[in-house]
C-alpha cells in the first residue's frame, strides 16, 4: 500500500468511518465471544467477573462492577449464576462485617480456563489477517484510545511502547 493515500485506501461513506467498522467488529466479537461461552453456561459478563477475580483476588460486588464494565443493577445477577455453579463464593469482609467479598473457586479457576481458551479461539480468528507485529500495533492503538477516553485506567504494570 506503499504510494497510496488515505482517500485511496478509505472508502466514502459509512465504511470510511472507523466507528462503524469498530462498531460492527465490536458487534461480531461480542457475538462469537458469547456463542463460544454459552456451552460453559458463562456469557462474556461472567467470563469477564471471574477474569477480574482470577487476576485481583477476593473483590466486593462495586469493585467488580467498576473493573468489568457491568452495570452495578447486573451485577448481581451474574454473581448469583457464578454463585450457584460453584464458580465463586461470598465472604463476609473481615475489614468490614456489613459487606461481602466474593472469591473464585478452584472450580471457577478450571471454567475460567476454558473460557480463555474460548475467546482466545474468537481473538485469534479475528486477528488471523495480522501479522505479530500488525496485532501488538492494533493493540497498541486501542489500548491508547480507550485510556484517551477515560474508559479504563492505565495499567501500572504495563510496559511502555517504543
Amino acid at each position: 500500500m506503499s504510494g497510496t493515500t488515505p482517500s485511496e485506501v478509505r472508502p466514502a461513506g459509512i465504511l470510511g468511518l472507523s466507528t462503524f467498522l469498530i462498531h460492527k467488529l465490536g458487534a461480531e466479537l461480542r457475538r462469537r465471544v458469547a456463542e463460544e461461552l454459552v456451552g460453559m453456561g458463562l456469557g462474556p459478563r461472567h467470563h469477564r467477573a471471574l477474569l477480574f477475580l482470577a487476576t485481583r483476588g477476593p473483590a466486593a460486588q462495586k469493585d467488580i462492577s467498576l473493573a468489568t464494565d457491568l452495570d452495578p443493577s447486573n451485577v448481581v445477577g451474574v454473581i448469583d449464576d457464578l454463585d450457584r455453579q460453584g464458580l465463586v463464593v461470598r465472604r463476609r469482609d473481615t475489614t468490614d462485617r456489613r459487606r461481602n467479598v466474593i472469591e473464585i473457586t478452584d472450580t471457577g479457576r478450571v471454567v475460567l480456563a476454558q473460557g480463555d481458551e474460548a475467546v482466545g479461539r474468537v481473538e485469534e480468528a479475528a486477528l488471523r489477517a495480522l501479522e505479530p507485529a500488525e496485532r501488538d500495533q492494533l493493540y497498541g492503538f486501542l489500548y491508547r484510545m480507550v485510556v484517551s477516553l477515560d474508559l479504563i485506567k492505565p495499567a501500572p504494570n504495563r510496559v511502555k511502547e517504543g
